[in-house]
């Protein structure tokens, strides 16, 4: 199978997103099938992309016109005449932005998108005119896709989504295990560590730090943001480490018994998730506190707390969260029981979705 992969990418190449798409290909090559992405970016660097086993063609523009006259439509159309002449049996797409001369695209080929977000919720942006036109033309692209494959049910279910569903999977985000070794087992265990971000309130890091406050006898790690500066009375507890390479952060990791995921989705009215850190966490073998479905483990599991998506889910939750930790006291998370998270299920799946389509 020839698998054409579409993109529009202005996020760099070190970006989470990027190393999805890397993940995704690889395991397609290393599947047999043959692969090609077609790239089109401002950001020159994508230039420089060598994947193994992975053909990657890349069309940079760089006008100072406001997009798409920044030079974005001849990058799309140099790219859509450079999969025509790959002729594959599947074009895969992340959901973006639909310009008319990708038109020729969805007629011509079976194409298949991904959804990763809420669009009509999550997606922002400061001028009225491009969002006008984002919401005029999203339902082009969701009306001609052969298929679509959502990252959640919740998802999938929303009006402006169903109502395109002919055919369609739900793959939530994976993991590649063979790359998080499970941690051994520390008796010392105590703190709680979080990967995330301030000023993404959906995480709930303020939620965190009232934890915190009310668990004085235990650490707790906050990884990925430096001290917040408008926040006064931070507990002497919690330690915010900024930005860590995975080698640095995983003696942190040793030294917890547990770890936070989002704790506010409801602030994004979001009620499921697979987010890339939870995975992460389970990979390594640590439990995981969260507020929100996971996609992959719907009826919950012996090793998710999870606490009710609401703003106040904290304060009357503390004894459960502490009970939660101590049964967690030396031990791990067993391999056998997070198989499902791993990228190679996930990109059979999506492979096998693709054979169905053609």
């Amino acid at each position: 199978m020839k698998i054409a992969y579409f993109l529009q990418l202005n996020m760099p190449p070190s970006s989470g997103v990027f190393k999805k798409i890397i993940l995704q290909a690889k395991e397609w090559s290393q599947s047999g099938e043959v692969v090609t992405l077609f790239i089109s970016s401002k950001i020159k660097e994508y230039q420089d992309i060598n994947i193994d086993g992975v053909n990657v063609v890349v069309a940079i523009y760089d006008g100072n016109l406001p997009s798409p006259l920044d030079g974005r439509l001849a990058s799309i159309n140099r790219l859509i005449s450079e999969v025509n002449v790959f002729a594959p049996n599947i074009v895969y797409t992340r959901q973006d932005t639909f310009f008319i001369n990708m038109l020729p695209l969805y007629i011509k080929h079976h194409v298949v998108t991904e959804v990763n977000t809420d669009d009509l919720s999550e997606i922002r942006h400061p001028s009225f005119l491009f969002m006008t036109y984002y919401k005029i033309t999203r339902s082009i692209p969701l009306l001609l896709s052969k298929g679509a494959i959502y990252v959640s049910r919740e998802i999938s279910r929303k009006p402006y989504y169903a109502r395109y569903n002919r055919e369609y999977q739900i793959i939530a985000n994976g993991i590649d295990l063979d790359n998080y070794p499970p941690l051994s087992i520390n008796s010392d265990a105590k703190s709680f560590v979080f990967i995330g971000h301030h000023g993404q309130s959906w995480h709930g890091l303020d939620k965190i730090i009232k934890l915190a406050k009310s668990v004085p006898n235990r650490r707790f790690h906050v990884i990925g943001s430096n001290t917040p500066d408008n926040l006064e009375n931070l507990p002497e507890n919690i330690s915010f480490h900024g930005y860590m390479t995975q080698k640095e952060y995983l003696p942190i990791f040793s030294d917890s018994v547990c770890a936070i995921a989002s704790l506010a989705m409801h602030r994004n009215n979001m009620s499921e998730a697979s987010p890339l850190k939870s995975r992460e966490y389970l990979a390594f073998g640590l439990p995981i506190i969260a507020a929100y479905i996971d996609t992959d483990f719907p009826d919950g599991a012996e090793f998710i707390l999870n606490l009710e998506n609401v703003e106040d889910n904290i304060m009357h939750n503390i004894d459960a969260i502490l009970a939660f930790a101590e049964h967690w006291d030396n031990k791990r998370v067993k391999r056998s029981a997070v198989d499902k998270i791993d990228s190679k299920v996930k990109e059979q799946q999506r492979l096998k979705f693709f054979r169905e389509l053609i």
